[in-house]
This record gives C-alpha cells, sequence and structure tokens, in this order.
C-alpha cells in the first residue's frame, strides 16, 4: 500500500492551513503529516494531540522520552527516527536517545521511571496496574 505524500498544493483544502502551520513551525513538513493531510480530521486531530501535549510540564527531555518510548515500544521505525530527529534537534542528551530508542534503561533515574511507565501504559494499553503506577 502507498500513500500520497502531499504538500500545501496538493492537499485538499481543508488540509492547507494546517500544512502551513506545520511548515512555519518546523521550517518543513514532515511526511507523517503530508500523509495524514489526504484527512483533514485526521490531520486536525493528530496536531491538536500534539499541541495539547507541548503544554504538559514536561521539558523536551521528557517529552522526547515519552515518545521515543511509545514509538519503540511499538516497533516503529519511521517514528523512532522521526523523535531521534526531533530529539537530538532538542538537545537530548545521546545517551537518552540511544538507549530509549533500544529499549535498554536510562541512567538517569527519573527518565528512566518516565521511558518504564510509559512503555507499560503503552503494553497494557492503557490499563497500568497498582504497582505499575507506585
Amino acid at each position: 500500500m502507498s500513500y500520497q505524500v502531499h504538500d500545501i498544493g496538493s492537499a485538499p483544502e481543508a488540509s492547507r492551513p494546517l500544512l502551513e502551520k506545520a511548515e512555519g513551525a518546523f521550517g518543513f513538513i514532515p511526511n507523517i503529516l503530508a500523509i495524514m493531510a489526504e484527512s483533514p480530521a485526521l490531520l486536525e486531530a493528530y496536531m491538536s494531540l500534539s499541541e495539547i501535549f507541548e503544554k504538559t510540564d514536561f521539558n523536551a527531555t521528557e517529552k522526547q522520552t515519552v515518545l521515543l518510548a511509545v514509538s519503540q515500544d511499538n516497533d516503529c521505525g519511521y517514528c523512532l527516527a522521526a523523535h531521534s530527529g526531533i530529539a537530538s534537534m532538542q538537545k537530548v542528551s545521546d545517551d537518552v536517545i540511544e538507549a530509549v530508542a533500544e529499549g535498554k534503561e536510562i541512567d538517569d533515574i527519573k527518565l528512566e521511571a518516565l521511558r518504564a511507565f510509559t512503555q507499560r501504559v503503552v503494553s497494557t494499553r492503557g490499563n497500568p496496574q497498582g504497582d505499575d503506577i507506585d
């Protein structure tokens, strides 16, 4: 199966302002957004959730730890590559990026707890148990 990678000109009308916003934020249109543009509702939902996540109190390293952990647990090579690149641009330590991408423990105890809990949430499909939460 192949997907069309849209640009602003080829995207459905309702997706164009969203792609323009992404291009303004990143300096380019990430392929995942260019593909999601085929469905304006999907693109809007994804971008809205991303904006909500950006409002959390997590710093850049913590956010990328979560995103990398989800990508690693879902075995999404594309996602790992994308978030590794973003993490590097956000000055996340290479040691943290590599550990999370490889499913290994992080030396920083707080980040390791975040990585492990995130992967537990993913593996239990959002239903971690009491010991996981503790």
